[in-house]
C-alpha cells in the first residue's frame, strides 16, 4: 500500500553515522592489512573472528504508520527488560554459540537455558550488556572452548566502551590470539 511504511520504533543508525571518521576507518583496515599479512592469515579465513553485541529492549515491535509520520511510538525508557547478545563469527562463516547477557537475573528459572540455542552461554548484568567480567568469562570459558584449535587466531571487537581487561590481554598473549579492536563509533559499518 502506499501510504504505509514499515518502520522501526526507533531509529539509531542516523545518530551513530555522525561519529563515523574516515581517517579512522582507514586506518583500521591498514592496521588489519598489517596484521593479516604478519600473521600469515590471508588464507585462513576460518581462523579470523568478529564478535560484536546487539541490544534489544523486550517488547518493542515494530509499527505500522502512515507514511508522514516521523517515527512510529517511542517506547519509554526504563520500563522494559534489555538483554545483549553477544554475536561471533568467523570470516569463514563458523560461529561460537552467543553469549546472551540478561538485564535482571535469569528470567523463568532454568528454562532460560534448556529452551535457548544450542550450546549457548549465559550471563546477566545490571545494564544487560557486556561488561568487563562478562566479556572475560566469554573469552576465556567460551570463544577459546569453540574457537578453532589452529593458531594464530584474529578476534576483531568494538572499540567504543571496550570490555577486555588485562587478564582477556594476557590470556590471549597465552592462546596465541590476537586481539584487534575496531575504532569507536565505527562497527555498525
Amino acid at each position: 500500500e502506499k501510504n504505509i511504511a514499515i518502520q522501526p520504533a526507533d531509529n539509531v543508525v542516523r545518530g551513530r553515522t555522525v561519529c563515523v571518521r574516515k581517517e579512522a576507518v582507514d586506518q583500521f583496515f591498514h592496521l588489519l592489512g598489517t596484521v593479516i599479512d604478519a600473521h600469515g592469515l590471508g588464507d585462513k579465513p576460518h581462523q579470523i573472528f568478529n564478535c560484536s553485541e546487539t541490544g534489544f529492549q523486550l517488547g518493542r515491535k515494530r509499527v505500522l504508520v502512515p507514511k508522514p509520520a516521523s517515527l512510529g511510538c517511542r517506547p519509554v525508557l526504563g520500563l522494559r527488560d534489555h538483554i545483549s547478545v553477544l554475536a561471533c563469527f568467523s570470516a569463514a562463516g563458523e560461529d561460537i554459540p552467543p553469549f546472551i547477557v540478561y538485564s535482571k537475573a535469569y528470567p523463568g528459572g532454568v528454562c532460560y537455558k534448556t529452551q535457548g540455542p544450542p550450546n549457548a552461554l549465559y550471563g546477566w548484568s545490571g545494564s544487560g550488556c557486556i561488561n568487563s567480567d562478562l566479556f572475560k568469562k566469554w573469552f576465556l570459558k567460551h570463544f577459546l572452548l569453540h574457537a578453532p584449535k589452529q593458531r594464530p587466531l584474529l578476534l576483531i571487537f568494538d572499540g567504543h566502551k571496550s570490555p577486555v581487561n588485562l587478564e582477556v590481554v594476557e590470556a590471549a598473549r597465552k592462546e596465541d590470539v590476537v586481539l584487534l579492536c575496531l575504532p569507536s563509533h565505527c562497527a555498525h559499518i
